[in-house]
């Protein structure tokens, strides 16, 4: 029966080092495809976006405003222009009807599309659809100075929305990357040699913390503050597990905040101080919501579940980086706590608004504090 146990074991521990394993490769993959990137947006020339992190849908609106106002001027000239005399010029109905159609779209394409978010594409497959039209045009008899300089103006938008798109595509992949080595972490765990659990001040552990993520919350436009605390306060954990939980909040906290309007940068204020007998880590950010039934029934904390409004636009998640944090929390004989509220007070639905969002973190530490820092 022992040795039936031993061998469960054992192949339970090479499967989660297989697992390990293949989680490496994704991530080794995740990092190629980054490096892959660089290349490809250098290709495509001058990048707006370039040193601003994730672009926002705002700042691509910005960016659009002058291409997009001369690729409308230009074509109205153009339709003016050739309008008497294209049946003449051996034009199809169906492209003269497509060619209108392209510049109503573009006229029109904020009443068209009333979502922000959903302009971009648009704009970039009316651009395209413009300039496959126009190389129809060649040997009509057109003025071909025209013809270039609207072609120019419509592969600019394009060029333009597919920088922002790579931009997106980037933080996406930095913010994957970083859940599947975390993801490796957890399921792996076991598998490893139990470390010992160790004094380790809450400051360094957080600093460090904030380091790791910093590539992350520069690329999301969030700013790390770590308030002065206790320079002195303790806790014995295994540090390994806590510095993981603590990953996945700070994490979880970039990747859930709000990007805010013009050049403000959003916040996350990460607070240490003690509390009894407890060391105390609180992370306050600003942004997507959390129901209060989730909360209060602990479903935010089960393995795999992921809140009703984490969602929002296309945030990606595993579902785990809540579950693991509580569950090594409560192995250190801590506790881990959720609240969730309205950044302001809304007679309208207060889940279409920010809310500030903060998890306390609390661990029996093992020293007196003895100064500030």
């Amino acid at each position: 029966m022992f040795d039936e146990q031993v061998q469960i074991e054992n192949v339970a521990t090479n499967n989660l080092v297989d697992i390990g394993v293949v989680l490496h490769e994704h991530a080794t993959t995740l990092v190629a495809l980054l490096q892959a990137l660089k290349p490809i947006a250098e290709s495509l020339g001058p990048n707006p976006f370039a040193n601003s992190g994730e672009p926002s849908s705002e700042d691509v609106e910005r960016v659009l405003i002058e291409p997009v106002s001369r690729l409308v001027q230009a074509l109205d000239s153009f339709i003016k222009l050739i309008g008497p005399t294209w049946r003449d010029k051996g034009i199809e109905q169906k492209t003269w009807d497509s060619l209108v159609e392209r510049y109503s779209q573009l006229l029109y394409h904020r009443q068209r599309v009333k979502l922000v978010a959903f302009r971009p594409p648009f704009l970039r497959q009316t651009a395209r659809r413009l300039i496959v039209l126009l190389e129809t045009l060649s040997g009509h008899d057109l003025p071909d100075e025209e013809i270039i300089q609207l072609t120019r103006y419509a592969e600019k938008i394009e060029r333009i929305v597919c920088l922002y798109d790579l931009g997106l595509v980037k933080s996406r992949i930095i913010s994957m990357d970083l859940q599947v080595q975390t993801l490796r972490d957890y399921l792996t765990a076991s598998a490893r040699p139990k470390e010992p659990r160790r004094e380790v001040r809450i400051r360094a552990l957080l600093s460090e913390v904030m380091r790791n993520l910093e590539p992350y919350s520069t690329e999301k436009r969030v700013n790390l503050r770590l308030v002065p605390g206790p320079v002195n306060a303790v806790v014995v954990v295994v540090e390994s597990d806590i510095r993981r939980a603590l990953m996945n909040i700070v994490h979880n906290a970039i990747k859930y905040s709000f990007q805010m309007r013009g050049n403000n940068i959003a916040w996350i204020e990460i607070r240490h101080f003690i509390d009894g007998s407890y060391g105390v880590v609180e992370i306050e950010s600003w942004g997507v919501p959390i129901r209060p039934d989730e909360i209060e029934t602990g479903l935010i904390f089960q393995m795999g579940y992921r809140g009703t409004m984490s969602g929002d636009r296309g945030r990606l998640g595993t579902g785990i980086g809540l579950h693991d944090a509580k569950q090594t929390v409560t192995a250190h004989d801590g506790e881990l706590i959720v609240e969730s509220k309205p950044s302001r007070e809304s007679d309208s639905d207060p889940y279409n608004r920010p809310f500030i969002t903060t998890v306390t973190m609390k661990l029996p530490f093992s020293q007196d504090v003895t100064g500030d820092g």
